[in-house]
């Protein structure tokens, strides 16, 4: 392995977020609506869908969650292998703040179990009486959906220079500058769009993407040294 791929690792942590979020549906079934299951088409051909259990509201908590704990890791790493490449020097900060999070889902979690059966039979009566009974009948215990509501984050460093010496490693980091470009890249355009894009004038708030994206690549330049170039452009504009 070369070198420059073992100090790459050395300054890296990698960052694995596993937030389940339940979905509130289950499928919707010829008998849900009284259809002969043999006058249809096959399953492999169409499908009839899903039907809602719930007011898709009560489940905004643990999605809002889940997105800010990916912009959190995407605000000082980038996407890796099924995860987060984080640089070591900002991980400490980025984990406290993932932390917060869980005790805000964890918090969530318990406010929704407890008003789980109120909020199906609320859903239920707001529907037409003669749907009522796919809701009441569906019958998806509050025990079933606990194991589906998680909040985990997995946190691994590669250990040198006992890491094993496989070329894919190496091909994986060539491919983060990459990635990073292509994030960073993806960040521009969305501040140009919407700070920037047919404005006459802006204010200081219009700053901050391009002062994140500098701050990423600062933290991140170790990786490629063709960040600096970058880095250069963004305090130009500044």
């Amino acid at each position: 392995m070369q070198t420059q791929t073992l100090k790459t690792l050395d300054q890296l942590l990698f960052v694995h977020l596993e937030i389940s979020c339940w979905s509130g549906k289950k499928t919707l079934t010829p008998d849900d609506l009284g259809l002969d299951r043999s006058q249809l088409p096959p399953e492999t051909l169409i499908s009839l869908g899903d039907k809602q259990l719930i007011n898709p509201d009560a489940l905004r908590a643990f999605t809002a969650v889940r997105g800010a704990a990916r912009r959190q890791c995407l605000a000082v790493g980038a996407r890796f292998m099924g995860g987060y490449a984080i640089p070591t020097g900002k991980a400490a900060a980025l984990l406290d703040r993932l932390t917060a999070l869980e005790a805000t889902y964890t918090q969530a979690k318990a406010d929704f179990l407890a008003t789980y059966d109120q909020a199906l039979d609320a859903w239920a009566r707001q529907q037409p009486p003669e749907w009522q009974k796919l809701i009441r009948e569906a019958l998806v215990p509050v025990s079933y959906v606990s194991g589906r509501l998680d909040f985990r984050v997995q946190v691994a460093r590669f250990s040198l220079p006992e890491t094993v010496a496989h070329p894919g490693l190496a091909t994986a980091l060539h491919g983060l500058r990459d990635q990073i470009f292509y994030e960073i890249a993806q960040d521009a355009r969305e501040a140009l769009e919407k700070s920037f894009q047919g404005k006459t004038e802006i204010t200081r708030r219009a700053l901050s993407p391009l002062l994140a994206m500098r701050d990423k690549l600062e933290g991140l330049v170790f990786v490629h040294g063709g960040f600096r170039a970058v880095m250069g452009e963004i305090e130009r504009l500044l």
